[in-house]
Order: structure tokens, then C-alpha cells, then sequence
């Protein structure tokens, strides 16, 4: 049986290809809830910046509180759609 760790560590994955579809970078901020544990996931909608991949250097060497980034800051969540799970990075 997998570890919550483990479980975590597949869902990032998937949240990480879902912005690498999108040609851009996911940076975790924060759990937002809506969980979902399964015998081999833990979901869980998550807040962070979606940066477009070419400007990954500038984000990584700068603040990411900085009013510059605002605007990439986003919720991650996740939804089931038969057996796969799909990620919407929506802005509130």
C-alpha cells in the first residue's frame, strides 16, 4: 500500500503535466482542500503561481510576493472525469 507521501507525490505529477501542457510552471503555495484519498492518489485543489515556462527564470531568482506575479497566481482543482483526473488552474 502506497504512503500519503507517495499518494501526494502522483497527484503533483499530474497537477505538474497539467501546466506543462500549458507550457508553463506550477509553484505550490498552499492546500486548499476538497480532498480525495483513493488507494493510490491524495488530490487535493491547490493555490500557486502558473508561469509561463520562459519567464520560469525570472520567477525562480525573484519574490514571489511581488504585485508583478499576481497576476499568475491561481487555484489548481482537480476533478474526476471517468478514470483519469483532470486540473483547471482558475483564477478568484
Amino acid at each position: 500500500m502506497l504512503s500519503l507521501d507517495e499518494k501526494s507525490n502522483k497527484f503533483s505529477i499530474i497537477l505538474h503535466e497539467a501546466a506543462a501542457d500549458l507550457d508553463c510552471l506550477f509553484s505550490e503555495e498552499s492546500g486548499e482542500g476538497n480532498d480525495m484519498v483513493t488507494d493510490t492518489l491524495y488530490c487535493e485543489d491547490v493555490a500557486g503561481w502558473l508561469i509561463p515556462i520562459d519567464r520560469k527564470d525570472e520567477f525562480v531568482k525573484s519574490n514571489r510576493k511581488d504585485d508583478k506575479w499576481r497576476e499568475f497566481f491561481v487555484f489548481a482543482e482537480w476533478e474526476k472525469c471517468g478514470n483519469t483526473i483532470k486540473i483547471n488552474f482558475v483564477k478568484h
